[in-house]
């Protein structure tokens, strides 16, 4: 897992888990997790279908219904 700002520069990198670990599991416990659940960092990430949507973890709507839905 990494973290990137919007110059992709890196924020943070986790590479202690090996093989296929889902990605929310990994998430959740990191560092990352933990700083943005004690708001000790400003801003949203942007996460794939691997990850719950939380407040500061946009992730893609699950099957999107309406036309604003599937634009997003």
């Amino acid at each position: 897992q990494a973290v990137t700002g919007p110059a992709l520069q890196f924020y943070d990198a986790v590479t202690r888990w090996p093989g296929s670990v889902h990605d929310n599991r990994i998430f959740e416990n990191s560092r990352v997790m933990r700083r943005y659940e004690n708001k000790e960092v400003p801003g949203t990430l942007l996460g794939d279908q691997g990850y719950a949507c939380l407040p500061y973890l946009m992730t893609p709507l699950r099957n999107p219904q309406t036309s604003a839905q599937k634009g997003n």
